[in-house]
């Protein structure tokens, strides 16, 4: 790790509890709508990529967007305002426990960056419930693309001033960071904390089910 200027990392998932935040705030409007809940959930979160591999849109719109076709797909109609809520629910989304005391450590000899697939309005409550500050903020509505688009990635490089092997990057996702930050021969880790299997032809990489090793790995311990 002796190279390592930067360790940059994810948000969703990754810092804070995205994907299930949003699952019950999907949840809460499959019973006021009176549909069932888990293929509404499994629509939005199929709608959401597909959006996000197409023509660019900020995350606020996507997720209108997502909610739209998920109701569509259930054969319903979203009402006005439904997306608000699964809005709110991302902002909201808390950040896991072990999440503030490795950055805390890391930030003591690293800088740190964040690279989300997420807006400036949403990500300044994001960074809140995190409660610790970053060097970088580097967001899908500044590079005009999402991950796993590599030009996410590149953005980052350029804002961090850093060589593909100066950066070590910490994601949950493997379809949205580890295999394009493979691509692009950065350093990864994997936070494993959903028990999902992960694909060696993607490797080598570090895998962890939290973020409570990273200091270790970093030499900080």
């Amino acid at each position: 790790m002796s190279a390592i200027r930067y360790v940059t990392f994810d948000c969703y998932d990754t810092l804070v509890d995205y994907t299930r935040s949003k699952a019950r705030a999907i949840r809460d409007l499959a019973a006021a709508h009176d549909v069932e809940a888990d293929p509404l959930v499994a629509a939005f979160e199929a709608a959401e990529r597909e959006i996000q591999a197409t023509s660019f849109m900020p995350l606020s719109e996507v997720l209108v967007e997502a909610v739209a076709r998920a109701f569509a797909a259930v054969g319903a109609r979203a009402a006005p305002g439904d997306a608000a809520g699964v809005e709110a629910a991302v902002r909201q989304a808390p950040a896991f426990a072990d999440v503030a005391p490795a950055l805390n450590a890391i930030r003591t000899r690293f800088s740190t960056a964040v690279l989300s697939n997420s807006q400036e309005a949403i990500i300044a409550d994001n960074l809140a419930m995190i409660g610790v500050p970053f060097d970088q903020v580097v967001l899908a509505a500044h590079a005009g693309c999402y991950k796993p688009d590599h030009g996410m990635f590149r953005l980052l490089l350029e804002r961090c001033g850093c060589r593909t092997d100066e950066i070590l990057h910490v994601a949950q996702g493997f379809y949205h960071d580890i295999e394009p930050a493979h691509a692009l021969g950065i350093r990864r880790v994997w936070i494993n904390r959903f028990a999902k299997t992960g694909d060696p032809a993607f490797g080598p990489y570090e895998e962890f089910t939290d973020l409570s090793p990273l200091p270790a790995l970093l030499g900080l311990e």
